[in-house]
């Protein structure tokens, strides 16, 4: 069944694994999942179905049609999905239904994590907004640069130095 895709990490438009999908889209609009929890890996977010979940905000992505069978294999390659071995997948694509912005419900393609692949600790994302996480984590990487050359300095003055 062609569905669209719902994403919401590295396959978002502008993100690392947009490549992907970016030159066989139709379409794209803002979307979120009603009930998850997304956990990061530091270099890409896994989402978690829980019935007690947040929204989860991404991208409802409509492919070309030509091209759908062969970018669908790619991104279950991607997502290291087996469905001849599921157990081992660490994500499985499931159809569900996520919600626009202008309240329509669609039935798409989720990679959903499996639970027993988030190890104890891993941080979540409270906001459930990997391309929000991602931006905020740039800006405390280079902030975190600027305050180990220059922060001791403002905060400590030069007093005693003179």
């Amino acid at each position: 069944m062609r569905l669209p895709l719902f994403v919401y990490g590295t396959l978002i438009p502008g993100q690392p694994n947009d490549h992907y999908v970016a030159a066989h889209l139709l379409a794209q609009e803002p979307a979120w999942f009603a009930h998850g929890r997304l956990y990061t890996f530091e270099t890409f977010p896994m989402l978690i179905e829980t019935a007690e979940g947040q929204p989860i905000h991404g991208r409802l992505l409509t492919l070309n049609p030509v091209t759908y069978d062969a970018v669908l294999q790619q991104l279950d390659e991607l997502e290291e999905y087996d469905p001849a071995d599921e157990t081992n997948s660490p994500y499985l694509r499931r159809q569900r239904e996520v919600q626009t912005a202008d309240g329509r419900t669609h039935t798409a393609w989720v990679y959903l994590g499996q639970p027993h692949f988030v190890t104890f600790g891993l941080p979540h994302i409270p906001s459930g907004d990997w391309v929000q996480h991602t931006a905020e984590q740039a800006n405390q990487d280079s902030m975190a640069a600027w305050w180990q050359t220059h922060g001791v300095k403002l905060l400590f003055g030069q007093k005693g130095e003179e």
